[in-house]
C-alpha cells in the first residue's frame, strides 16, 4: 500500500525531491546509510543521505558502490557512514565512521567468550569514553584543549586494543574484524580535526 501510494505521488513530488538531493550535496556534513526495502515480494534497496533538517531517499536494485556512488552525486563534503564497503570509493580523508555503529559492533564483541570478550569490552568503553568526552565539550563542562587531549588519549588506549584484537589471539571473527577496523582506523578519529561533525 505505501509502494503503491507513493508511486502516485512521484510525479507531484519529483522537482521538490531533486532540489531536496541537491540542497544537502552542497552541505559540509552529511550521513549515509542504506537498509533492505521490498516493493512487494522484490528486495531493493533504500539509501538515505542526511543532515540535521532534510534527509534525502533513493531506492536501488544494488547495495554496491555504483548505488553509493549515485547516492551522494557531487557531494564533496565529510561524509558520516558506517564502515560498509559500497563507500570506499569515497575519500578516507572526508569520511568519519559513525561512532554509533562501532559501538554496536562493540557491544556484540564484548558479548563474545574469552579474549575476543575482554577485546570487545575494552574497545566498548573507549566507545562510550569518546561520547561522554564529546557531551562534556557540548555541555561545557569541559574546554576545547581539555576534550582534545582526553580524546587523544582514548585514541591511543582504542588502538592499543585494536591491536591486540588483530594479532590472531582471539578468534577468528574478532581478530578478522579488529584488522579491517585497524586499516581505517583514522576514519574513527576525523570529527577531531573537523568541528562541523
Amino acid at each position: 500500500a505505501i509502494s503503491e501510494a507513493q508511486g502516485k505521488a512521484i510525479p507531484w513530488l519529483r522537482e521538490t525531491y531533486q532540489d531536496i538531493g541537491q540542497h544537502i550535496r552542497t552541505q559540509s556534513v552529511a550521513h549515509a546509510d542504506e537498509t533492505r526495502y521490498f516493493r512487494g515480494n522484490e528486495q531493493r534497496w533504500l539509501w538515505l543521505l542526511a543532515i540535521p533538517d532534510a534527509l534525502y531517499l533513493m531506492t536501488h536494485f544494488s547495495r554496491g558502490k555504483a548505488a553509493a556512488n549515485e547516492l551522494l552525486g557531487p557531494f564533496g563534503g565529510v561524509l558520516v557512514t558506517d564502515h560498509y564497503a559500497g563507500y570506499n570509493d569515497y575519500p578516507q580523508a572526508q569520511r568519519q565512521l559513525c561512532w554509533a555503529h562501532l559501538t554496536r559492533h562493540f557491544q556484540a564483541m564484548s558479548e563474545r567468550s574469552g579474549f575476543s570478550g575482554k577485546v570487545g569490552g575494552r574497545l566498548l568503553l573507549a566507545a562510550n569514553a569518546v561520547f561522554r568526552t564529546r557531551h562534556r565539550l557540548a555541555n561545557r563542562q569541559i574546554t576545547q584543549q581539555c576534550h582534545d587531549r582526553r580524546q587523544g588519549r582514548l585514541r591511543a588506549w582504542f588502538g592499543y586494543w585494536l591491536a591486540l584484537g588483530a594479532t590472531g589471539v582471539a578468534d577468528k571473527r574478532t581478530t578478522r574484524q579488529c584488522t579491517h577496523l585497524q586499516k581505517d582506523e583514522m576514519m574513527c578519529w576525523t570529527f577531531l580535526d573537523d568541528p562541523r561533525i
